[in-house]
């Protein structure tokens, strides 16, 4: 049996409810393809497809209406099927079946007690798998957990596959072996304890084979569960092969060190160096070289150096900088920073995995898919352009040009002569200082002045009864300050002059206008950004309004698996999405967790806990002599003596 009473439960899925599994929920915990989109792998001649839950849009543009996927008291239930007459059309594979898996940056790691309690089908052709792999490259290293022959229920096969060369990879059967256990009754517990010495396999606490962990197999990896259906591996399907097929998994957890989740500093070499960091943040810099950066969790700092280098974030806010040379950056799931200081960098993101920033020094650039902000960082010229999101497009001290795209855009021009065009979407446009171009294009669109803005500001295509101009920045709180700093130039032109700043807008006249074609909130539209309350033009102040009050410390996480500890002040901490563990310290602290299964510290009686319904399975630890749970905390542990 495995000692887990020194570690710390870092993962955990109880298969409570469908929010962790839900592929349209922002980030979850599961994704239901292998990364890259793959449903099957016909290197192995499977002949199944796997499908999504709730229905499946698959990459031909068909869809299908099969749901491999269910959750009933507390298991979630893979089902291998035949392909039903209504999908035969769009699917072409005999069977449908179900994947889950952590890649692409929702969760990976670097050593721990990994475990699935789960109870197996039989039948011929049917391969229930528990399994691991390199985040950055599966060829160097897979661990199999189990791979469960569904027709031989008492054999037992446990497989390390790694590489000796960093290309080929070998295989070591650790176990292959006939147990005494009939593995297809009832619920049976498969484990690997992953560590830097020994990989040790275990089936129902006990152990069953173990091996020297090879160094291929010393980098993040992360978790797959799936069954295929009539793989080269296992035997045909037959006649006597039960369809539906069950696969149950009643919990996956994830157990590690303290010593995993502390920050790993690292440096490369001149040669082509390979640097895995641990679950904390870490810093890793590869130096010269054709390096691979592979940080796990936590919020790392990864950059290449010289050479033609490949980042791997995880599932945290990491910042990635593949310094010269043609880059890859993948910053998976988390608010992940990208700085681009050449035109060979390319960024890989995945849909729902943060809110992305590219940080450029490039004299242009413009955001790829799921990318959402961009920030020049150089001192020149900067043309920049977004994409089919909401994003954030901020220029430098230059003569900037920036354009949005489809989404409700915020263009931020800082100094120098700007030119700003909104594109499709409800825009925010914000010139800043110098002698500005505003278009907003489609949509309605707002265009934003703030104290300390100086300069002209020119806006072409002003939509009366549609766009805005948002002036309580500059000391406006009323029409009648507008019309009384309002005049007419030669050209026809409506100008409006407040402090330092001459606004124009082109072919509009102020008897067009009235009180509904501003916005007077002297904290401006984009409350966000710095803003710093503006005297009126007029002699009469605009009041400005009170502050709100806030608790005396705010904590809050990620996306990603966070520790949050409060201090002695009334905290108010707030875990987000991901498996959290809150601890407000002394005063009267709020803990909210978010979704994910959370654990809450609780040592103050004025603590409270607030939780929704369907956000994951949740526990109090408390060391109080009385404590009664909450609406929506399902679990209560005591730890005091």
């Amino acid at each position: 049996m495995v000692d887990l009473s020194n570690r710390v439960l870092s993962f955990s899925d109880e298969f409570n409810g469908r929010s962790n599994l839900n592929t349209n929920a922002d980030s979850p915990t599961w994704n239901t393809t292998f990364p890259g989109g793959t449903r099957n792998l016909p290197q192995f001649y499977e002949k199944q497809l796997y499908l999504d839950d709730n229905g499946t849009t698959l990459s031909s543009g068909g869809h299908a209406d099969a749901d491999p996927f269910k959750i009933q008291d507390g298991a979630l239930t893979i089902t291998a099927a035949h392909t039903t007459a209504a999908d035969a059309d769009v699917i072409k594979t005999p069977y449908t079946s179900g994947l889950i898996n952590t890649g692409s940056g929702a969760y990976d790691f670097r050593y721990g007690y990994v475990e699935m309690r789960a109870d197996m089908p039989t039948g011929a052709g049917l391969l229930p798998a528990f399994y691991m792999v390199r985040t950055d490259n599966v060829k160097l290293g897979e661990i199999d957990i189990v791979e469960y022959l569904a027709d031989r229920p008492d054999y037992l096969h446990q497989t390390v596959w790694y590489s000796k060369d960093g290309v080929n990879t070998s295989i070591d059967k650790t176990v292959r072996a006939t147990v005494a256990t009939d593995q297809s009754q009832g619920y049976h517990t498969y484990g690997v304890d992953w560590q830097p010495d020994y990989t040790t396999f275990y089936l129902d606490g006990q152990v069953t084979g173990r091996m020297v962990t090879p160094e291929s197999l010393k980098a993040p990896m992360y978790i797959l569960a799936d069954m295929s259906v009539g793989s080269s591996f296992g035997k045909p399907v037959n006649a006597g092969t039960p369809f539906p097929a069950p696969f149950k998994i009643d919990y996956i957890r994830v157990y590690q060190d303290a010593s995993d989740l502390a920050p790993v500093t690292k440096t490369g070499t001149s040669a082509n160096d390979t640097l895995s960091g641990g679950d904390g943040a870490d810093k890793l810099d590869g130096g010269a070289g054709n390096d691979t950066l592979t940080g796990a969790g936590g919020h790392d700092s990864l950059s290449g150096g010289a050479g033609n280098d490949r980042l791997v974030g995880g599932q945290s806010n990491d910042t990635l900088d593949g310094g010269a040379g043609a880059d890859k950056l993948e910053g998976g799931r988390g608010d992940d920073t990208y700085v681009i200081d050449d035109t060979g960098n390319t960024i890989a993101e995945f849909a729902n995995a943060g809110t992305d920033t590219v940080r450029t020094s490039l004299a242009s650039y413009a955001l790829g898919g799921n990318q959402e902000n961009l920030v020049y960082a150089g001192s020149g010229k900067f043309s920049g352009a977004g994409n089919m999101l909401n994003n954030t497009v901020a220029g430098g001290p230059g003569n900037d040009g920036l354009t949005g795209g489809a989404g409700n855009d915020v263009l931020t021009g800082g100094t120098g002569a700007d030119k700003l065009s909104g594109g499709l979407g409800n825009d925010v446009l914000w010139s800043g200082s110098g002698s500005d171009t505003l278009m907003g294009a489609e949509g309605a669109d707002t265009f934003l002045f703030k104290r300390g803005d100086s300069g002209s500001t020119f806006i072409g295509d002003f939509q009366v009864n549609v766009d805005k101009l948002d002036v309580g920045g500059l000391g406006f709180s009323s029409f009648a300050q507008v019309q009384a700093h309002a005049s007419t130039n030669a050209q026809g032109n409506l100008v409006i002059k407040a402090d330092h700043e001459t606004i124009t807008l082109q072919h509009v006249k102020l008897a067009q206008l009235d009180g509904s074609d501003f916005d007077f909130d002297p904290n401006g539209s984009l409350s966000p950004l710095p803003s710093t309350p503006a005297p009126a033009p007029s002699p009469t102040p605009a009041p400005s309004p009170s502050p709100s009050p806030t608790p005396s410390n705010t904590v809050t996480g990620t996306a990603g698996h966070d520790d949050l500890v409060g201090n002695s002040s009334n905290n108010w901490i707030r875990g987000l999405a991901g498996n959290d563990t809150i601890n407000g310290g002394s005063g009267s602290d709020k803990l909210e967790g978010g979704a994910g299964n959370d654990v809450y510290v609780v040592t103050s009686a004025g603590d409270t806990i607030v939780e929704k319904a369907n956000a994951g399975t949740d526990t109090v630890r408390t060391s109080l002599a009385t404590y009664t749970l909450k609406g929506n905390v399902e679990n209560l542990v005591y730890t005091g003596t």
